[in-house]
């Protein structure tokens, strides 16, 4: 059965983080796919990138997406990414963190990369856990968001 992926996008988001997921997911499947034909292909993974509006979505650097919209929250999905960027207008975003927030529990794991552990926080996904982001926002997380135990 494939697994779904879904990785977010959100106005200045770091491009590797988008990128470098969405490759890892799509060569595995792939791989699968060439070394094990239609069995492989079964067993590999369909990702999207979403965004709330499904708009196109401007990364830091100015490298543009396009974007899917947000899927139904109690859609199945295997894995949510949250990349990191600059998370300042996500974490505002009402539809965004509602989108997350509600959606965690339905997928079978949400995932961070880097400064997207502030989105995590920002939805209640990370209150009482151990958590980590980039070293230079390390502080920053820990006082914006006390439930949480950065480290």
């Amino acid at each position: 059965m494939r697994r779904t992926i879904v990785v977010l996008g959100y106005p200045g988001v770091q491009s590797l983080d988008i990128v470098g997921p969405f490759e890892v997911f799509t060569t595995a499947s792939l791989l699968l796919t060439a070394e094990h034909g239609t069995d492989g292909y079964d067993r590999g993974y369909d990702v999207s990138l979403v965004a709330a509006g499904g708009c196109q979505v401007r990364a830091a650097t100015g490298l543009t997406f396009v974007a899917a919209g947000l899927p139904e929250p109690g859609t199945p999905i295997d894995t949510v990414v949250l990349p990191g960027g600059i998370t300042d207008t996500a974490v505002t975003d009402p539809q965004t963190m509602d989108w997350i927030a509600a959606t965690a529990p339905h997928a079978r794991r949400v995932v961070s990369v880097c400064t997207g552990a502030f989105l995590a926080a920002q939805a209640g996904l990370l209150d009482g856990c151990r958590a980590t982001t980039h070293w230079a926002y390390a502080e920053q997380m820990a006082r914006e968001y006390p439930a949480v135990d950065v480290d």
